[in-house]
């Protein structure tokens, strides 16, 4: 790993950043080059930065032959829910055909190893209940026509990877994290911290698992997946290319045990099971949804994002609860980082840049 070079798209966002200030610590001399809608923030030194878009293929084709990578690590993604309105074809043609563009010109540009960051969310169909969900469940699909965009287009996109997995030439494969937070975080942390000012009120009955990964023990998984596809040993490539794995911090608990440690740790609530929280008042989840329905209104018609969302609604309400042995087994994944240290990160990464960092989200 050492050895090899490196392009990263999406690398000023959560996830990509991640990926480059790990490897620029884990291997100082090797090339790191990162894809970008906006270079200008979480830049890490010695890194090569290429202003553009994954949907221009001779953009993309420049930047393979200039950087030369033998590993693409495709973090790029538009994501909608906790900012502002995007539109669906706008999210299709970046999540979708931004990959498929990626896929051809690596296998013509010679990439060994091409690790897409997926999403849990892609086996979310429509009123199904995501409980101990392992990877042979099934992919959203064209009938699931009332499943969001955002993971209708992941889903897709994680097939094309997935096709595209080639034996003889690039080896691909996907991770499936979950609620990504942690340093540089502009979705989660932010949605968790803009909704403490309402502590006192709780959405549904606060009985099912929520899945989250901190975004160190993602990078983590992310690094294990291009070492197994760059193996010499063919066995150790095939039991890993074209593979999808769910990496989560797999210790079990619900959305407002998170929420709460992250406003414990960042000193505006108490922990879950405190005093605090024995008179909270449970507000109806059909109750919650039309006023996050109102919000996603207000924040169209202003440019904002919505306090609170009808996703979010969803997320912190249903089971959302994903096995990990297959990662264990096959990638030797275990995180690196405690769900409950991972909470004290996002809150610290959140008082010290907060404001900035969602600012920042809006041109990533």
């Amino acid at each position: 790993m050492a050895t090899e070079s490196y392009l990263i798209t999406g690398g000023c966002g959560l996830q990509g950043s991640s990926i480059v200030e790990t490897l620029r610590a884990k291997f100082p001399e090797a090339k790191v080059a990162v894809v970008t809608r906006n270079p200008t923030v979480n830049i890490f030194e010695g890194v090569t930065y290429h202003r553009g878009d994954i949907r221009d293929a001779p953009f993309i084709a420049s930047c393979l032959a200039e950087c030369k990578p033998s590993v693409v690590f495709h973090c790029a993604a538009t994501v909608v829910g906790a900012r502002k309105h995007v539109s669906d074809e706008t999210v299709r043609s970046i999540n979708v055909d931004g990959t498929r563009v990626l896929l051809e010109q690596c296998a013509k540009a010679g990439t060994k190893a091409f690790v897409f960051t997926s999403s849990v969310s892609v086996i979310q169909k429509p009123g199904v209940i995501v409980s101990d969900a392992d990877e042979t469940w099934p992919l959203i699909g064209d009938s699931d026509t009332k499943a969001l965009i955002y993971p209708r287009t992941k889903a897709e996109s994680e097939r094309l990877v997935t096709a595209a997995d080639d034996p003889d030439g690039m080896r691909t494969a996907s991770l499936r994290p979950s609620a990504i937070h942690g340093e540089r975080d502009n979705d989660v942390t932010p949605i968790i911290m803009r909704t403490s000012a309402m502590k006192g009120l709780q959405i549904g009955e606060n009985k099912t698992r929520f899945a989250t990964t901190y975004v160190g023990n993602s990078t983590q998984a992310h690094l294990l997946v291009a070492e197994k596809l760059l193996s010499p040993d063919p066995d150790v490539r095939n039991a890993v290319g074209g593979q999808a794995f769910f990496v989560t911090n797999g210790a079990e608990h619900s959305y407002y045990d998170f929420s709460r440690t992250i406003w414990k740790y960042a000193g505006v609530g108490d922990g879950p099971g405190s005093p605090e929280y024995e008179n909270v008042r449970v507000v109806p989840t059909n109750v919650a949804m039309w006023v996050a329905w109102a919000c996603e209104w207000w924040g169209w018609a202003w440019g904002t994002p919505p306090v609170i969302s009808t996703v979010a609604v969803g997320i912190c309400t249903m089971e959302r609860w994903y096995k990990i042995g297959k990662a264990e087994r096959l990638l030797g994944y275990h995180p690196s980082v405690g769900w409950e240290e991972g909470c004290r990160r996002a809150a610290k990464w959140y008082l010290e840049h907060g404001n900035k960092t969602e600012e920042d989200a809006k041109t990533k």
